[in-house]
């Protein structure tokens, strides 16, 4: 698997097991967004419209996401750090800097 695979998998995983839509009223919401901050949900539509998700999974308690998030989120640095293996510190804090514009 490549980091790009890795990635999508990540973002598939989080979309069918963590993110939800919510409503309260007339607000529609991401459960992971802050239902009273409107940039808050609009961050959110953004980041879920780049990961293509389309939640249709039952509410979810914060705590139960929390724990997922952490869970999937382990496992995705796992493998992306084993991806690694074969690099030196040194090499990849240069690929950093060139990637991201220095640090």
């Amino acid at each position: 698997m490549n980091f790009f695979d890795l990635r999508q998998a990540y973002h598939q995983r989080l979309c069918t097991e963590i993110i939800r839509v919510q409503q309260d009223g007339e607000t529609v919401y991401f459960n992971f967004a802050d239902k009273g901050n409107k940039a808050s949900r609009s961050i959110a539509q953004g980041m879920v419209a780049q990961m293509r998700c389309s939640s249709t999974g039952k509410s979810i308690s914060g705590q139960v996401a929390g724990r997922i998030f952490e869970t999937v989120t382990k496992n995705f640095l796992e493998q992306a750090f084993a991806l690694l293996h074969h690099y030196t510190a040194r090499a990849l804090v240069v690929f950093y800097a060139n990637t991201h514009n220095g640090f």
